[in-house]
């Protein structure tokens, strides 16, 4: 047993780390491999919506006719900020690489989690996705009526028949153009006629006894003509959803990030556009740094170079702030760059369980 100690304690003394910056692979002797400490990227989805309001056919006779005064009174378009949602991604930190070189170090290397990074850098920027664009109601769209009526007038013709003056009854029917305001009011009866009606259905005020899911029935279809003729006058209102997806990775101990602009009449744009900036804000409560100065101190003249780096990640407050104003709090989300590095002698590093790394 005691030769089998000082074996593994000769061979973890001979195993070296040094940051990858700092060495030439190819000058290296012995087994060696690669590593980085791990970092916390931030998913954040933003969803936008769309907002389009179409004036109605007959929204210039909304109050004379109805009465109303809240109603789309020209075509416009404005954008209205839905949501923001964060997801949190485990990725390798390129400023914090390391190169372990020795004559054993898979016994070091089976410490790290199976997980392994492809050691491709993590994509930056945004990406679009959009859900199917929202079309007019169907009657709506399809509204058509008849720009002309027809009149009867009844009159009496006198003819000579066998020699007999008669009266014969005659009438004479003749196309009139219908004015817009005429159309309007034939709209205006429609709504008239529905809630009355609805009304009559309601107080039982008819003679067939309905059963009480035929009268819903009759009740929801007379409520959809309403609301089809309403549109008429009070127009409608599209909304289209668009998500955009930002990816932010936080440098150690950031304090803030700028994520997105949003503008009322432009959406959701890059955070160096105009418009409203939102930004993620992060406390870190787990304040060490006491702790680090007094390590540091220790470590100053001593040989750390058969020492791993690791650390943890530490709950983080994340806070949505808009131009400098909390908006929402998101709680605390786990991430690893706001934890101070600790070091691990090679020979201990069997006390570190859960060591985490993205190895290569």
């Amino acid at each position: 047993m005691a030769a089998l100690t000082a074996l593994i304690s000769t061979a973890f003394s001979q195993t070296k780390v040094y940051p990858l910056s700092e060495v030439n692979p190819k000058e290296t002797k012995g087994e060696c491999f690669a590593y980085m400490l791990p970092t916390t990227m931030l998913k954040v989805t933003v969803t936008e919506v769309k907002v389009t309001e179409v004036k109605g056919y007959y929204s210039d006779y909304a109050e004379s006719l109805l009465g109303l005064t809240n109603f789309i009174k020209e075509n416009k378009t404005r954008y209205v900020l839905g949501g923001v949602k964060i997801e949190t991604v485990s990725t390798g930190d390129p400023g914090k690489s390391f190169l372990v070189v020795g004559k054993n170090t898979s016994s070091v290397r089976k410490l790290f989690e199976k997980d392994t990074h492809s050691g491709n850098d993590a994509s930056t920027g945004s990406t679009v996705y959009s859900s199917k664009a929202a079309a007019l109601p169907e009657f709506f769209r399809n509204y058509a009526d008849l720009s002309y009526t027809q009149q009867s007038q009844a009159f009496v013709e006198t003819k000579i028949i066998d020699g007999v003056v008669t009266q014969v009854p005659a009438n004479h029917t003749k196309v009139v153009s219908k004015s817009f305001e005429q159309k309007a009011r034939q709209a205006a009866d429609a709504i008239a006629k529905c809630r009355n009606d609805q009304y009559l259905l309601a107080t039982g005020e008819h003679e067939t006894p309905y059963s009480g899911e035929a009268l819903r029935t009759m009740l929801d279809e007379l409520k959809s003509w309403e609301n089809n003729y309403m549109s008429l006058f009070t127009g409608v209102t599209l909304r289209d959803t668009v998500c955009r997806t930002f990816y932010v990775t936080p440098a150690d101990m950031q304090n803030e990030v700028a994520v997105f602009s949003f503008s009322t009449d432009k959406g959701i744009a890059e955070k160096t556009s105009k418009g409203d900036t939102y930004s993620l804000k992060f406390n870190n409560f787990g304040n060490t740094s006491s702790i680090s100065e007094a390590i540091s101190q220790i470590t100053a003249t001593a040989d750390t170079s058969n020492y791993l780096r690791i650390r943890k990640s530490v709950p983080v407050q994340t806070l949505l702030m808009l131009n400098g104003k909390e908006v929402y709090d998101f709680g605390f989300i786990d991430m690893f760059q706001f934890a101070d590095i600790q070091l691990i002698p090679c020979s201990n590093a069997n006390c570190g369980h859960g060591i985490e790394g993205f190895i290569y």
